[in-house]
């Protein structure tokens, strides 16, 4: 996603459905009370090597979303025409591959565009907090994280800012979570440890929301998430 002076990152959940986190789509809301050319808000897709394809997001409210302090996230429609219509129906989109089980390595794949650049891919250990670093966190900056099965906790080295709204995979290719934030012991430092929001949750979420079938169009019928189990032995 980019509009004037930032950016943030989102995927396809289906064609013409992009989720992003709720506080990315704040920031642009507010640019585009300072910028009225709506051209300038779009949804940049990396079709090929070196190719990108920009897209307009309709000027409207999200689909559906939660605010920054619940579960952050926005589904936001795109303004797809003629011109980019068969290159949006080409890409992968995921929302058919949210995965109903924990991978058991607890490793979650992070995929995104840290600070507005080219996209990174960071494997992340999940963990809860670490006690010598609650103290910390707590005092330093009080908005300090929770355990919370619905939010998962992982280390991330390279997923900082830009990044917010950045798929997150299971170890098999299974889509589990959008990743949210960083937690920081103070404001000088870079985040000790990040939080995604996991997509079971989301959809289910946008269930109470929405009509049946605009549902079924955002999350399409699954096709049935990647093997988790190993192999059986010979």
């Amino acid at each position: 996603s980019n509009w004037p002076g930032s950016s943030g990152t989102g995927f396809l959940l289906s064609k013409r459905y992009v989720l992003t986190c709720y506080h990315v789509f704040e920031a642009m809301s507010t640019a585009s009370r300072m910028w009225h050319d709506l051209s300038l808000f779009t949804a940049t897709f990396c079709v090929s090597a070196g190719v990108e394809l920009k897209v307009r997001f309709l000027p409207a409210d999200p689909v559906c979303y939660s605010v920054t302090s619940d579960l952050d996230y926005a589904v936001l429609k795109l303004a797809v025409d003629e011109e980019v219509e068969s290159v949006i129906d080409s890409l992968p989109s995921l929302g058919c591959f949210v995965s109903e089980s924990i991978d058991d390595r607890n490793m979650v794949v992070i995929v995104g565009h840290p600070y507005g650049g080219t996209k990174k891919v960071d494997f992340c250990q999940i963990a809860g907090l670490d006690n010598r670093y609650t103290v910390h966190v707590k005092f330093g900056h009080p908005d300090y994280p929770q355990e919370d099965p619905h939010k998962p906790l992982y280390n991330t080295g390279v997923m900082f800012y830009g990044s917010s709204g950045s798929p997150g995979f299971d170890t098999h290719g299974n889509l589990v979570l959008m990743h949210t934030r960083g937690f920081f012991p103070d404001r000088s430092r870079q985040s000790i440890i990040e939080r995604g929001v996991r997509l079971t949750t989301i959809r289910d979420h946008a269930r109470q929301l929405l009509p049946a079938e605009i549902l079924r169009e955002i999350f399409p019928v699954s096709f049935g998430q990647f093997n988790t189990n190993p192999p059986a032995g010979n």
